[in-house]
């Protein structure tokens, strides 16, 4: 065993752990009060130091929402295995792990932070078993020549009793460490871990699948890369944004209570001090009169700021934000979108469905590869039904289809002599409740045209 990839891997997370804080905080609402001059700090920034008006969240949020796995189809099926029985088998391996719930972890994880992982491992009785992995947890060492392959990768974590774990995966075996002593995980280093010894098999066994099984999503990343994080182009119009509502705040504040001045106003000073002798002359509020006994002194008011044109400014930056991340009007809150018609917000939703099917496709490929390697690792625990077994996930639709139009396009596809099995998966059915509904449909059909027949016969004489 030896500590090389041990130090490499701890010296890369903690290198990553800055960048993956900064945008959890972003989607959070947690952000810095940026853009603020130094008097503005000092007059309002313990105000709004846990002020944020946060649009980073709905950024991400709109496209997870339109991330969600409903099904599989099956890519290859064993001999003797039939499709519906490979989707079964599918279904209740996504199940066992709970993944429905999984996947939307895994998916928010990516989209926020960039990366996320899955590890597919056996459990106690042999089968396989998703577990989600945080970025902050896992690296992985891909090779410069194969730039798609893992060469190896650490999973770090803190035991029950504080001390620190660090497993790594070999293609071949996996080596197990551990500190003998609770340690901080943000200052451990690689000479602080021991080969783990407390476990059956030892601080070595085999891996017997021959390839590391952490499965990587990441966004906009190309192969052997880390992703892209959603909210990349966007903390700064944030930034921005948290600033021009503060100082409509602030403007609404001095618009509630005007600032009010007098002239020819005389005031005791206390000429040691410099300042004004007792209390002020004058105090606002309803049902006071404010005079002086000067009859040439005047009372008058300062101008306040414009809050229709800083609620304009607000709403420029989240248009910006909008344009920059492809998100939809409708997450932003525009005063001015409220009469949209539903046509426009499906032609500016295009953008959008066009990033979503680009996710759907990115994690569907990572997604359809650990589940066949799960169908492998269940084969080795004595599953033959899943040997070879091969699928891929089916998505919820990413665009929004609205139940009349898609009703209408139905009945025009079986106006056009389309055949109703294909006609009820267009519309969104399974592939067995399509031929179900398709066989009913036709007996419908038939009965329909008998008892037509019948009425003619019955009334021919008639005729």
């Amino acid at each position: 065993m030896s500590r090389v990839e041990l130090g490499h891997a701890l010296k890369e997370l903690s290198a990553r752990r800055g960048r993956l804080e900064f945008y959890e905080n972003y989607y959070r609402g947690r952000h810095r009060l940026a853009f603020a001059t130094t008097k503005f700090r000092e007059a309002f920034g313990m105000l709004f130091a846990a002020f944020s008006d946060n649009l980073c969240k709905p950024v991400v949020n709109a496209t997870l929402d339109r991330l969600e796995v409903t099904g599989w189809a099956v890519a290859n099926a064993p001999e003797g295995v039939s499709t519906e029985e490979a989707k079964k088998a599918a279904r209740a391996l996504w199940d066992l792990s709970k993944l429905d719930l999984m996947s939307g972890r895994v998916h928010k994880e990516a989209l926020i932070k960039g990366d996320a992982y899955v590890m597919v491992w056996p459990d106690e009785g042999g089968m396989p078993r998703f577990y989600f992995q945080r970025p902050e947890c896992v690296y992985l060492e891909y090779s410069d020549e194969d730039p798609g392959r893992i060469l190896w990768a650490a999973k770090t974590w803190e035991a029950d009793d504080d001390r620190q774990r660090v497993n790594v995966y070999f293609p071949d075996r996996v080596e197990k460490w551990v500190t003998p002593k609770p340690v901080s995980r943000h200052q451990v280093k690689a000479t602080a871990f021991v080969p783990f010894e407390e476990e059956e098999g030892g601080p070595e066994i085999p891996n017997p699948y021959a390839r590391v099984p952490i499965f990587h999503f990441a966004p906009e990343g190309g192969d052997g890369e880390e992703g892209t994080p959603e909210l990349c182009d966007a903390t700064s119009i944030q930034d921005a944004l948290n600033k021009s509502v503060c100082d409509l705040l602030v403007a609404m504040e001095f618009a509630s209570f005007p600032q009010r001045y007098a002239i020819g106003l005389e005031v005791e000073v206390d000429p040691a001090t410099g300042k004004p002798v007792g209390a002020p002359p004058f105090q606002a509020g309803p049902g006071r009169i404010w005079s002086m006994g000067n009859t040439e002194g005047s009372f008058g008011s300062f101008p306040t700021a414009d809050v229709e044109k800083l609620a304009g400014v607000a709403d420029g930056f989240r248009l910006e934000m909008a344009r920059v991340t492809g998100t939809p009007l409708s997450y932003m809150a525009l005063t001015g979108t409220s009469n949209v018609s539903g046509d426009a917000l499906k032609a500016l939703d295009a953008r959008m469905v066009k990033k979503a099917k680009r996710r759907q496709r990115e994690f569907g490929a990572v997604w359809a590869d650990a589940m066949n390697f799960a169908f492998s690792v269940a084969a080795k625990a004595g599953g033959a039904s899943a040997n070879g077994l091969q699928v891929v996930p089916v998505w919820e639709p990413a665009e929004y289809v609205n139940p009349k139009e898609r009703a209408d396009v139905a009945a025009i596809e079986k106006d056009l002599g389309i055949p109703l099995e294909v006609v009820f998966e267009h519309y969104g059915a399974e592939e067995a409740d399509a031929k179900a509904w398709a066989v009913a449909a036709a007996a419908n059909q038939a009965s329909a045209l008998e008892n037509l027949a019948r009425g003619f016969n019955g009334g021919g004489s008639e005729l």
